[in-house]
This record gives C-alpha cells, sequence and structure tokens, in this order.
C-alpha cells in the first residue's frame, strides 16, 4: 500500500465520471458537475472559484471536459504535473479526447 506525500497537498476522492463512453453533446448531469466541482475544489481550494463558475455553466459533455482541461492546466500550475495527472486520471478518455 503506497500512502500519499505529505506534500502532495488535498487530493480528491476518485469520480465515476468516465468521458470516454459519453457522447460529446450529451447533456452533463447535476452529479457529473458536483462530482468535478468537490474535486476541483478539494484539490485547488478558494483558487478554483472560476472554474467552478464555468462547470457550473456546461451544458454538454463537451463543456465538461473543456472545463476538466482547464483545472489540468490550473492544477499543474498550483501543485504540479503529478497532481494535474492524477485529478485528469479520474476521469478516464480524457487523454483519448
Amino acid at each position: 500500500m503506497t500512502l500519499p506525500s505529505p506534500h502532495a497537498g488535498p487530493t480528491a476522492p476518485p469520480s465515476r465520471f468516465d468521458a470516454a463512453n459519453c457522447a460529446a453533446d450529451a447533456p452533463v448531469t447535476d452529479r457529473q458537475r458536483h462530482e468535478v466541482e468537490h474535486a476541483l475544489v478539494s484539490v485547488l481550494g478558494p483558487a478554483a472559484d472560476g472554474l467552478v463558475h464555468a462547470l457550473r455553466d456546461a451544458r454538454t459533455v463537451r463543456d465538461l471536459l473543456d472545463v476538466i482541461t482547464a483545472a489540468q492546466s490550473a492544477i499543474a500550475m498550483a501543485r504540479g504535473g503529478d497532481a494535474a495527472a492524477a485529478f485528469a486520471s479520474r476521469y478516464r478518455g480524457l487523454a483519448d479526447e
């Protein structure tokens, strides 16, 4: 069992959102929005506010993935590449988009 580094910052719970199995024009559910919002706030704290607003405006899976991609960049700048990769890995298929 590998313990997280104490320097890695907070981590969000794993996601059930599987981008690979969603059509880009499919509507986003409140549950998907909530899940991503929770992950963003867990990783970025108050710095996630702008992304959370964009997330709340997301209407399709494509919109949601655009926010997730922007979040990955913000996380990379704030927490480093490993934290950004861990965030994106919660959304299976994101790297394939």
